[in-house]
């Protein structure tokens, strides 16, 4: 593993493109435990860099908190330290995603338009993708202060919406959680304006693995039996895609 991860080194900071990382991690012995101590080196050494080129400290650590996450739920899910989830790390690693107190946030154009209401995104507008870190409470407070933060972080990128593609904006929630939900308060930030069942993420998320047999699921927590319940009677939680202006967020809504 040592002689592994001596022959990584140079390489892996050369690295500009995901898909030569992945690739060659993919064919390396104990590939999650080799990212783990790739991933930290390479952060320890980028910091220092990030911090001088004006990235604000706080910024730069809760980005890179994103491989703490990503080892917690390696051991989770395999019982050894280590990183799963290589791509998506390497996207804060590689400064493409950025974390700003409770949300993390994705520069972006959208591919084509996209309609809502009456409204028309025309292909090409420039988006911050939102993401939600699993590592603690989504509380209105700290989303609504996360979103301010990017306003003014993202002030000079010319970004028209924020963007979330989550299982937090199913409106099937709404038949399941409680109307004072923390969930359903960040749900009611987007106008949502489309639901796919490509990937059953709340499954995921929720239960902490995809089960077949849903009648196997754990029934632990309040929101695993009322998810659990309504799987149960043939009803789906999808993935949700919902917008929120920019300006929006800057006006504090």
């Amino acid at each position: 593993m040592r002689q592994n991860y001596l022959n990584w080194q140079t390489p892996f900071c050369r690295y500009s493109r995901n898909v030569q990382i992945l690739k060659e991690l993919g064919e390396s012995v104990a590939p999650n435990q080799l990212a783990l101590a790739l991933f930290m080196q390479y952060g320890a050494q980028q910091a220092p860099r990030w911090l001088e080129q004006g990235l604000p400290e706080m910024v730069c650590y809760d980005t890179l908190r994103d491989i703490a996450i990503w080892c917690r739920e390696c051991v989770r899910l395999t019982g050894q330290a280590g990183v799963i989830q290589w791509e998506w790390v390497l996207h804060s690693l590689k400064r493409r995603v950025y974390r700003l107190g409770r949300l993390q946030y994705q520069p972006r154009v959208l591919k084509e338009p996209v309609f809502v209401g009456e409204r028309i995104y025309p292909g090409g507008t420039m988006i911050l993708e939102v993401h939600i870190p699993a590592d603690g409470r989504l509380e209105q407070k700290l989303v609504m202060d996360s979103l301010q933060q990017a306003q003014t972080f993202f002030r000079k990128g010319g970004y028209t919406l924020f963007h979330c593609h989550s299982w937090l904006l199913s409106r099937a929630l709404c038949d399941i959680l409680d109307r004072t939900s923390n969930i359903l308060a960040f749900q009611s930030l987007f106008e949502v304006y489309d639901e796919d069942y490509s990937y059953r993420q709340a499954e995921e998320r929720v239960f902490g693995y995809i089960e077949e047999r849903l009648e196997m699921y754990p029934e632990v927590t309040g929101l695993q039996k009322a998810l659990k319940r309504y799987l149960l009677a043939g009803k789906r939680i999808g993935m949700a895609r919902g917008v929120l202006l920019f300006q929006e967020a800057m006006n504090g809504m």
